[in-house]
């Protein structure tokens, strides 16, 4: 491959880690939804427990849907064990 090849290839890539939502996808709808109850259902079984002390599960939804989050982001809203 040639310099410029080479050039092109590693800008595309960066262009490509850079982006955010490549490490925290936008999840909506439903499918947030299944993630979110999955997340917080105990290991033991029984329903989905939600932290919501110091949380908004709205805003946890609106967060997900317009800017992306991590399993580890919405976690945070699922009571502790």
């Amino acid at each position: 491959m040639d310099t410029r090849g080479t050039a092109i290839t590693v800008v595309c890539l960066i262009l490509l880690l850079s982006n955010p939502s490549f490490a925290a996808p936008k999840i909506c709808g439903q499918r947030l939804v299944h993630i979110v109850t999955k997340i917080c259902t105990p290991s033991s079984g029984g329903e989905p427990c939600f932290d919501t002390t110091n949380k908004d599960l709205p805003g946890l939804r609106k967060s997900c849907c317009l800017n992306g989050c991590t399993l580890k982001d919405i976690a945070e809203y699922c009571c502790s064990e």
